[in-house]
């Protein structure tokens, strides 16, 4: 399969991708409030986790996919022959690539929250 194919499968995973994480992330945090060793360290983690996989979810990530959409739209429009595969390589300019690296910030932030979280439940132990 070559980019022209996997670039819009990607984006389809990523949505469901973003979906999974976010109910696995509240999952997370349920069963955080509801054990009786709970530690305000662990839950705040939590918290910071879910936050930033809510705001990937439901802010940043439909952005990131909207942008991208318009720029492959926009690169065609200019040139019949510009594909996927080069908008997956060289990207359409500041605003593709400021939105993806938001995605990225809050991919980050939320595995910070979820390391820090898995090592408040290990000081547990």
């Amino acid at each position: 399969m070559g980019r022209d194919k996997f670039v819009p499968v990607q984006m389809r995973l990523t949505k469901v991708l973003f979906a999974t994480l976010e109910a696995m992330l509240v999952v997370m945090a349920a069963a955080t409030m509801m054990h009786s060793a709970i530690t305000s360290r662990s839950f705040v983690t939590a918290c910071v986790a879910l936050a930033a996989g809510a705001a990937n979810k439901y802010w940043v990530v439909p952005l990131a996919l909207k942008q991208g959409a318009l720029s492959i739209t926009d690169i065609k429009g200019k040139n019949a022959h510009a594909s996927v595969a080069s908008f997956a390589s060289a990207g359409a300019g500041n605003k593709t690539r400021q939105r993806h690296r938001m995605v990225v910030v809050f991919v980050v932030i939320m595995l910070v929250g979820t390391a820090a979280h898995g090592l408040a439940i290990l000081s547990l132990l």
